[in-house]
């Protein structure tokens, strides 16, 4: 018989460093500096010692600060004994961001680490992150990260018993992960005890086990005093416990019969979820800015020759990255880090555009905006859209009067170049000056990454291109679709329902209800919600009502609390748009919007990063992208909820409960009871503000439901021209495909190397699909997507294609 392999037990030294938390940046780069010069000298006191510890940004603080100390790192990574133990630009929130933010996650550290160490991580070292979104796998796999050490959740929240196993996305890309925690505790004073807890163990398992030693959270090497305690218990254990890195660690393991997971992993505490959803929404928003930048730079260089701005994105994108970091993004730091990241969003916001504005306008100024035929138009409107398939919405617009004309108070109408009139409603302006400026909305079809001219005309539209008429009062909506009737008592929509069958599609929808929640800041002690209040309508006022939409808003009242809703509905779609501004002034409560689908045994369906994932209905809080649909099980039918400023739900008793916001007290790890005698910040006091839009929806249809929920967060821009001539004409298309509507273009940006044009495509079905596009002159046949498949393809202007991964290579 063969001898029996002896487990190992794995000590991975480590400093799990939060660069921002409960101290602001500035301090947690002091910090670091003394922890890296304490890693460094342990390293000379000890020859065995390997300390892991990566983080991009983090190095390159201390590359501006201090050269020397810089030098000694590169001298250990290059020598082995300093383990880049993390791929990623840092250790980010896993949910909250899109699936390209988690791309850009590890490309931009990917990259870090090949500049300046000469060599990319295998592992991404995800200890603290709140939970782990499902895609995750394929993406770390095309990233040329092959190995995922997490610390949450605990042992309870998962099917898998096991501290190591393999995690597999819905492409069936796997990694390996390890649980550390779970067997013997991380970042432990005891580390003897934890160790013989570990060896006690140790030979129930067909594997090695690993600790992660150290200091946490602010800093702090490995001390000599937990290195003492690990020469002794290396000795007693005859080398049975080692110093290792993950890689070495995972290397030497044997995963043929590890068992297989393929799902998400989740994690209990949902304070993360919903917290501070002022950042979150400028992380969407700054996302949407970035890539929107991108196709118009690329656009710019390839029109009109101008160099792509590389440096500038770059620098935009690694703020949006920084701003990831879980606790930040999570709504876990002091009130003061918010500053930072406000100012950090704010940043990138505006140089990103910047860059899409100057691009956009330099191949606008070239668009031919002189009308073919006689009128008195006044301005030019260029509709652009950036998103990659074509959009036909409901577009607002605003136009100047005084003083390059004459005041104006009438009406107008637009006209396209064939002299086809498009009818506008007037719509109050964003001054309230009047006869100085024009507001309107019109609704239009603009070609997919591309746009269109409209003349802007002092006149009103013709009597018979009026359609079927809008009616609207206090207490309904209503169009040739639907009929919206609203709550006297709460100001919400009570129900919806459709003409054509005379059949209820939504009971009460946009119900605001107030919970008690005296749980921390990551509901770490959360039993049970309190006591439900409600708010009492106030009063409602007919906004609109023209020819194109109609809009009243409600107003109610809870408590010190007052919320505004509209409600919009369209005379040609059957959406149902709401807005919300929520002047919020209650503390250690949340607020939800409730929405009943009115569907038989309802099934979920929820966006994710760069997948959905299907969950059941049950009263857990969990995260959610941009969009939720509700099916019923035997028909399919049912009704998706699109937003921009919700990140988290839960569902009771058949309806949705979407969290609008949440009001912890900042910085609250619930130790003890709260001494009352003292002053607490509050979260999300103040103004909060977003958009909901409901639309019907076919289980089948997932793939639409990406394009919409696209459509209504990416709006078109709208470049003002006087008129003037040119040699581009007034409607074009860069990007098209060939009707394959189940793959779409994710990203679309000039290599980080070199000058080819990166194109990322993602297939959002279950079956393998395949698609010919076309950006500009560029035509790209027959690509083959996998189910679920993220495929990126570089286009030389040599006129080379080929497929690369997620570091363009």
């Amino acid at each position: 018989m063969g001898q029996k392999q002896i487990n190992r037990v794995h000590m991975i030294g480590n400093t799990h460093f939060d660069p921002v938390w409960l101290w602001s940046w500035d301090e947690g780069l002091s910090s670091i500096r003394s922890t890296f010069r304490s890693a460094l000298d342990r390293m000379k006191e000890n020859d065995e010692f390997i300390y892991s510890f990566s983080c991009p940004p983090v190095f390159e603080w201390i590359r501006q600060v201090d050269k020397d100390l810089f030098t000694e790192i590169q001298e250990r990574v290059a020598e082995g004994r300093w383990c880049l133990s993390e791929g990623l630009w840092l250790q980010p929130d896993l949910n909250t961001a899109t699936g390209e933010s988690y791309v850009r996650q590890c490309l931009h550290g990917q990259r870090y680490l090949k500049k300046y160490f000469n060599r990319y991580s295998d592992t991404a070292f995800n200890i603290d992150s709140f939970g782990h979104s499902l895609m995750l796998p394929q993406i770390f796999q095309k990233s040329n990260i092959k190995y995922y050490v997490i610390g949450r959740p605990d042992m309870k929240d998962l099917s898998i018993s096991d501290p190591l196993f393999l995690w597999e996305s819905s492409d069936k890309s796997q990694v390996t992960v390890y649980r550390a925690g779970v067997i013997a505790g991380a970042f432990s004073a005891d580390i003897a005890g934890q160790i013989d807890k570990a060896l006690a163990q140790i030979d129930g398992f067909k594997h090695d086990l690993m600790i992660v030693y150290g200091v946490t959270n602010h800093g702090g090497a490995p001390t000599k005093r937990l290195l003492a305690e690990i020469n002794r218990k290396k000795k007693e254990s005859h080398h049975q416990v080692i110093y290792s890195d993950t890689s070495k660690f995972f290397q030497s393991q044997n995963i043929s019969s590890l068992q297989v997971l393929r799902d998400e992993i989740p994690i209990r505490f949902f304070g993360v979820f919903s917290n501070h959803n002022d950042t979150k929404k400028n992380n969407r928003i700054a996302e949407r800015c970035v890539l929107n930048a991108e196709k118009a730079a690329l656009l710019n260089r390839m029109i009109n020759g101008r160099p792509y701005p590389s440096e500038t994105l770059t620098a935009c994108c690694q703020d949006i990255l920084f701003n990831q970091f879980h606790d930040i993004l999570g709504g876990a730091c002091i009130e003061d880090a918010y500053t930072d990241a406000s100012n950090l969003y704010g940043r990138s916001m505006q140089n990103a555009n910047e860059i899409m504005h100057y691009s956009l306008q330099a191949i606008t100024r070239r668009i031919n905006c002189q009308i073919s035929r006689t009128a008195d138009n006044a301005w030019n409107l260029v509709v652009w859209n950036l998103n990659p398939f074509e959009v036909d919405e409901p577009i607002e617009a605003e136009v100047q009067w005084a003083w390059e004309f004459d005041w104006y108070k009438g009406d107008i109408c637009l006209s396209d170049d064939q002299g086809i009139e498009i009818e506008c409603q007037l719509i109050q302006t964003r001054s309230t000056i009047s006869g100085f400026r024009s507001r309107f909305v019109f609704k239009a079809c603009i070609p997919s990454l591309g746009y269109k001219v409209f003349h802007v005309l002092q006149k009103s539209a013709r009597d018979h291109m009026k359609g079927a008429a809008l009616t609207a009062s206090e207490s309904v909506l209503e169009s040739q679709w639907l009929r919206v009737e609203l709550c006297a008592q709460t100001g919400s929509i009570q129900k919806i329902i459709d003409k054509k069958d005379n059949r209820v599609i939504a009971g009460q929808c946009a119900l605001p209800i107030v919970l008690e929640d005296t749980s921390d800041t990551w509901a770490f002690n959360f039993k049970e919600y309190g006591v439900q209040e409600n708010f009492a309508m106030q009063s409602a006022k007919v906004l609109e009502c023209g020819e194109i939409r109609a809009k009243v808003r409600t107003i109610a009242v809870c408590g010190r609390s007052t919320i505004e809703q509209d409600f919009t509905i369209y005379r040609d779609s059957s959406i149902v748009d709401g807005y919300y501004r929520v002047h919020w002034h209650e503390q250690q409560k949340t607020l939800k919007f409730s929405f009943d689908p009115c569907v038989k045994e309802p099934q979920l369906k929820a966006a994710a990063p760069y997948c959905s994932v299907s969950r059941p209905f049950d009263e857990k809080e969990m995260p959610v992208g941009e969009w939720l649909a509700v099916y019923g099980k035997e028909n399919g039918n049912g009704m998706a909820i699109l937003w921009d400023s919700i990140f988290a739900y839960n569902t009771k008793e058949g309806r949705i409960q979407a969290t609008v916001l949440r009001s912890p007290i900042y910085g609250d790890l619930r130790t003890k009871e709260l001494d009352s005698s003292k002053v607490y910040d509050y979260m999300s006091q103040g103004v909060s503000e977003g958009k909901w839009r409901m639309i019907r929806s076919l289980r089948k249809d997932e793939a639409y439901l990406w394009r919409a929920s696209s459509a209504f967060n990416n709006v078109p821009v709208i470049v003002i021209e006087s008129n003037h001539g040119g040699d581009l004409s007034d409607t074009n298309r860069f990007w098209s495909q060939d009707g394959c509507e189940r793959i779409w273009l994710t990203a679309l940006k000039q290599a980080e190397e070199g000058d080819d044009i990166i194109m990322r495509l993602q297939n959002v079905t279950d079956t393998p699909q395949q698609v010919s596009v076309q950006f500009l002159s560029i035509v790209v046949p027959d690509i083959v997507l996998q189910p679920y498949e993220i495929k990126t393809m570089s286009w030389n202007p040599s006129g080379r294609m080929r497929e690369v991964n997620l570091l363009e290579e």
